[in-house]
């Protein structure tokens, strides 16, 4: 039992430093020399929109960054 309350306290612990490293930017002008591993575009189901804005976020981040999309119904690819 006592495995138990560890692992669960090295999970809690583990979870809380992990917050600690990110931070949330509504714009990718604000973030410091543009270091993102994550980026979400959310615009309104507009296709040529979508596909300007996810140009302009390849643009601005690393090509190693995770690009996403909230679209339900477009084929963005």
């Amino acid at each position: 039992r006592a495995g138990t309350y560890w692992d669960s306290e090295l999970r809690r612990l583990r979870s809380r430093a992990a917050a600690r490293r990110m931070r949330l930017h509504e714009t990718l002008e604000t973030v410091p020399g543009r270091r993102v591993d994550l980026a979400l575009e959310a615009v309104h189901e507009d296709l040529d929109l979508k596909h300007e804005r996810l140009r302009t976020i390849e643009a601005l981040v690393r090509n190693d960054t995770l690009i996403v999309t909230n679209t339900s119904g477009l084929r963005i690819t």
